[in-house]
């Protein structure tokens, strides 16, 4: 074998060894961080849930105020993404942890690899030492030859001497002589033996140090990298959690105001109704009648409207307060035998009429009309024949028209385009169905462009789809 295959062999017995311990160490911090990674993704999935989720909400709130409404979906939005930051922190911690480790374990290995290479330099010195003093008694011996030393025939010995037992003693002492040289010789081959394998066993305990030190500097960067990332997530959830906190406050600071806001608006829808309920002649115990019975309506919905709110909980499931349908071309009635056509070319409801759970105040609220797709400035059509009863600003409702259709199947019929950037119509006007009325905008308590449109018989808000 020759000596690059021993040293071969040798540099892959000791790699192997470093694999051997240090793998059990890889192996245990991949399943830590697989668990880590996992649990990121499920907090990434569960995020994704809450923002679909979040997004039925803020329909609910689009006739609040504007700034509660940013300030509860940051905070909605902050609260979802907490568990998310945490996850990253936490796989960002793992991985500098692990990368911490492998550092320490190269490290260690390193030192006892320069150990072993400090002892095997120490053994090839002391046997350069042994192999010295033999070659010098090997060169003694020679020189020894050279003068006739211990070498004697067997004549020599026999005259030489002068007696028996000296020829003995020179035999004996030529034997030694002999026995002495080759016992050096053979420690000369065995020295030098060692001395190859040493060798290769040094050159072999180099390479390691060499790769050792080349996985160290990787780990260096590694670490620095881990360390990094584990201090961005830190400060991405520190800032989280303070986007959270003055979120809470800004919600907190507006609370009141929007408990008397919405208080208001209530307010308002009771006296537009019995504003055109005494347009229509209505008298005051009819008036009476209505309001009795629309708040008994309303008592009812809000009664429904929780237990199917406390259901959907008890069951995880979610409540979307959105739909749509599409269709294109103008303005049409969506059924035979209604008398009311879609208010917006191509209509898309965003929220439909009934109650409402209000995310901030926690009370239910009737959303008494339908809330259509209109992006600022579409525009706006009149749903049905009648009569401009008025086009002006109405505080919640904003850029108001409300048109009087007159009687229809025995009841008095009116309908209301709210929340316009800007009015096509002037109070008495006389407008067929599909005349344009406005433009889509957002005047009034709202937080975008859309349209809010409202449908009154008698004087009471009625579910818009229904006459549609």
């Amino acid at each position: 074998m020759t000596s690059s295959s021993r040293r071969n062999r040798i540099t892959a017995a000791i790699l192997a060894t470093v694999m051997l311990f240090g793998g059990a160490v890889t192996s245990a911090a991949a399943d830590d961080l697989a668990d880590l990674e996992k649990k990121l993704r499920n907090a990434r999935s569960q995020a994704d849930q809450n923002k679909s989720a979040l997004d039925d909400v803020l329909g609910d709130l689009e006739h609040s105020d504007k700034e509660l409404a940013e300030a509860y979906e940051k905070l909605e939005t902050t609260r979802a993404q907490i568990p998310v930051a945490e996850a990253e922190l936490a796989k960002a911690d793992g991985e500098y942890e692990v990368a911490q480790r492998e550092a320490t374990t190269i490290a260690e290995r390193l030192e006892d690899a320069r150990e072993e290479r400090s002892e095997i330099a120490e053994q090839i010195e002391k046997n350069e030492r042994d192999a010295a003093r033999a070659q010098q008694g090997i060169a003694q011996m020679a020189r020894d030859y050279a003068r006739g030393n211990y070498r004697f025939t067997s004549i020599e010995l026999l005259v030489g001497a002068s007696d028996f037992s000296e020829v003995m003693a020179d035999y004996s002492l030529s034997q030694t002589a002999m026995r002495t040289e080759a016992d050096a010789l053979q420690s000369v081959r065995e020295a030098q033996a060692v001395a190859t394998n040493m060798q290769v066993r040094l050159e072999a305990a180099e390479e390691t140090i060499a790769t050792l030190q080349v996985q160290a500097q990787q780990n260096v960067e590694t670490t620095k990298l881990a360390q990094q990332q584990a201090t961005d997530a830190k400060n991405r959830l520190d800032r989280l959690a303070a986007d959270q906190s003055a979120a809470a406050a800004k919600i907190e600071s507006r609370r009141q105001a929007e408990l008397t806001r919405q208080q208001e608006l209530e307010d308002e829808s009771s006296e537009l109704s019995d504003e055109i309920q005494k347009l229509i002649g209505l008298t005051k115990a009819e008036r009476r009648r209505l309001k009795k019975e629309r708040e008994k309506a309303e008592r009812e919905a809000r009664q429904r409207a929780e237990a199917q709110r406390k259901a959907q909980a008890n069951n995880g499931s979610g409540n979307s307060g959105s739909s749509g349908s599409g269709s294109s071309g103008p303005p049409s009635s969506s059924g035979s035998g209604k008398f009311l056509g879609y208010p917006v070319s191509n209509p898309y409801i965003t929220s439909h009429y009934g109650m409402r759970f209000h995310p901030v105040l926690h009370y239910w609220r009737l959303h008494a009309g339908t809330d259509f797709r209109a992006y600022c400035g579409a525009a706006i059509y009149a749903s049905g024949s009648g009569t401009v009863q008025w086009a002006k600003y109405r505080s919640g409702w904003g850029n108001q028209v409300m048109i009087n259709h007159g009687t229809v199947s025995g009841s008095n019929l009116m309908t209301s385009y709210n929340h316009l950037s800007r009015f096509a119509v002037s109070s008495g006007a006389k407008v067929k169905k599909g005349d344009l009325v406005g433009y889509s905008g957002a005047t009034g308590t709202v937080t975008a462009c859309h349209l809010h449109f409202e449908v009154y018989v008698n004087g009471n808000t009625v579910d818009p789809m229904s006459r549609l």
